[in-house]
């Protein structure tokens, strides 16, 4: 998945007139949720742009930056990055497309 674009399209949803959303993780929610979400994918996005121009490279950014304590998902049973694979990962996927997008 592309983070960036990933914004673009939860802003979209946004703007429709709906009342429940059945995303492909997680449970049915409201556009309030996607809401929180897209503030939550913005969030980690602007970790990943601190880190790059601050100069750290990408396993160096995958090594420090943590989403697990910012919501939504914090404190629930399931978390949004659940294991540090999961999380180093996610690091470097907005790291990489970032990086393309200048």
């Amino acid at each position: 998945c592309d983070p960036v674009n990933w914004v673009k399209t939860l802003k979209r949803i946004e703007t429709m007139d709906i009342d429940f959303v059945v995303p492909g993780h997680g449970e049915v929610c409201g556009r309030r949720q996607i809401a929180e979400f897209r503030e939550f994918i913005e969030q980690c996005i602007g970790l990943v742009r601190d880190a790059i121009k601050k100069g750290l490279s990408a396993e160096q950014a995958a090594g420090t930056i943590s989403f697990e304590n910012m919501a939504p998902g914090a404190g629930k049973v399931i978390a949004v990055h659940p294991g540090s694979a999961m999380q180093r990962r996610n690091v470097l996927r907005i790291y990489e497309a970032l990086s393309k997008k200048g």
